[in-house]
């Protein structure tokens, strides 16, 4: 039976902790001094308190903690969730064998976007547009805003794409709040492969946005909240002009068609399956920290 140790119940430990009780999972505790929802499992105060077995934890504190408490678990590092990002080390390589909390790999919208570049649809990928961005409802002290929303597009980027060398090309990391608050807003883009990729991000956006734009040489695809859609218009090599005085290429115009999904399991059920199957994010996770390292040695720190 597999036995979860919730820690943090929170902005987002709350979430964790109304999915595992839905879950053909047991939960046998949470950790949280001043959790913001009643809990009906054992409560514990510290980690030292707990007094059950668990076999798998789950980390959802602020991020300047996430290292001392995986110490103080006993049981493997394989077995331990961390939620984004894990920990705030330059490198973090204490959390290399944890399972990161990268909850949009779960998601039925990335395996499908992942399958279909697999197949090459799409041709040639010559760009793609990644934005997430808000007002609010949070602005951070312990990390900015590449390691709190942009980190989700950099995990799929790398997911997605599997560059063999990143370019930073040009970006810029905006600070409009007064210390301690981080860095709120992230313009960046980078070149891998013959492609272009561009990122924003940002806690003063005045509308909630959560998109990705890959565009191919074949067609495109739009990934825009829950929703995905395939536009299979693309120019077609010719000789001569079209039928718009195009020259050398026609326009082949057709309809986006919506992807239907299953969406009956929420992602975060489906990250807890994973996590619960040891699915192998390690890579993933690897080349995440390195690409971030880069971005703030390059815009951060430059």
């Amino acid at each position: 039976m597999n036995k979860i140790l919730l820690i943090g119940c929170g902005y987002w430990g709350k979430n964790w902790y109304k999915t595992i009780m839905s879950s053909p999972y047991e939960l046998v505790g949470v950790v949280d001094p001043n959790p913001i929802i009643d809990v009906s499992t054992p409560l514990f105060s510290s980690i030292e308190e707990v007094n059950v077995e668990y076999t798998h934890a789950l980390i959802a504190t602020n991020a300047e903690l996430h290292l001392d408490l995986k110490d103080q678990l006993n049981i493997p590092d394989a077995n331990i969730l961390v939620e984004k990002p894990c920990g705030i080390e330059s490198n973090r390589s204490e959390f290399n064998h944890c399972f990161p909390g990268y909850i949009f790999l779960s998601s039925p919208q990335y395996k499908f976007i992942k399958e279909t570049l697999n197949q090459n649809i799409l041709g040639k990928i010559l760009y793609s547009r990644f934005e997430r961005a808000s007002m609010g409802p949070r602005i951070r002290t312990d990390v900015s805003i590449i390691e709190d929303y942009a980190i989700h597009d950099l995990y799929l980027y790398q997911a997605l794409f599997e560059p063999t060398k990143t370019d930073i090309i040009g970006g810029r990391l905006l600070s409009s709040f007064n210390d301690p608050i981080q860095p709120d807003t992230l313009f960046l883009d980078v070149f891998s492969d013959g492609h272009v990729a561009t990122f924003f991000s940002s806690w003063r956006y005045p509308s909630k946005t959560r998109k990705i734009e890959i565009i191919g040489e074949n067609g495109s695809i739009i990934w825009e909240n829950d929703n995905v859609y395939i536009h299979s218009s693309h120019y077609k090599k010719i000789d001569g002009l079209d039928k718009n005085r195009n020259v050398g290429y026609e326009l082949i115009e057709t309809q986006p068609q919506e992807v239907l999904l299953d969406l009956d399991k929420s992602n975060l059920h489906l990250q807890l399956d994973d996590f619960i199957n040891q699915i192998n994010r390690n890579k993933i996770f690897l080349d995440t920290n390195k690409f971030i390292w880069n971005i703030q040695m390059k815009l951060l720190y430059s």
